[in-house]
């Protein structure tokens, strides 16, 4: 689904890849052609790759931790910091991270929870949603009677939820699971 065209509507995110999946080798890649093409010697980037019937596109990349849960999940997964690690090669200072990084089994989702336009009235809570199985972390930081205002942008979110399948096709039941549970409404 495009991005921008589902803001606010429906759950956004993404899921970890284990180092041998084909996906994760072209997406390395993609990553480290352009980290050379922008001169970038160290530091911390956030690259978003789009996978389409046309192949693999570059969307951005940034000198900076993603967004929207992506740290949390690097955390979750591989068990590093994007954060320390930012600031610590701003610094100058090694940023203290295994070459490769070891990664816990299974995949790792990130959901970024839709928060659709107007006044919040309902919405599911952080506990509701850590009671599904698999899920490690739930952090909803929208309550009932926040207000959202038009446009939104894929920064407005209700919060995230980070929810562990063991392999990738267990990924669409998980991603129903958690729509299923996950309510929000709002009155205009």
């Amino acid at each position: 689904t495009p991005v921008l065209g589902a803001v606010g509507e429906i759950m956004l995110g993404s899921y970890t890849l284990p180092p041998d999946h084909p996906d994760a080798k072209i997406v390395a890649d993609l990553h480290e052609q352009a980290v050379t093409v922008l001169g970038l010697i160290d530091g911390v980037t956030h690259l978003e790759i789009l996978k389409c019937p046309r192949g693999y596109l570059v969307g951005e990349i940034t000198c900076r931790p993603g967004g929207n849960g992506v740290p949390e999940q690097i955390r979750h997964q591989y068990g590093v910091d994007f954060w320390r690690s930012f600031l610590a090669t701003s610094m100058g200072e090694d940023a203290g991270i295994a070459t490769p990084p070891s990664a816990r089994p299974g995949h790792l989702i990130n959901f970024m929870l839709p928060r659709p336009v107007g006044t919040v009235t309902a919405i599911t809570s952080a506990a509701d949603l850590l009671a599904l199985p698999g899920v490690e972390h739930a952090e909803v930081r929208t309550r009932v009677g926040d207000t959202t205002p038009a446009p939104l942008d894929s920064s407005v979110t209700a919060g995230t939820v980070l929810m562990r399948v063991d392999s990738e096709d267990e990924v669409p039941a998980g991603v129903a699971r958690l729509a299923g549970r996950f309510r929000v409404e709002v009155a205009p």
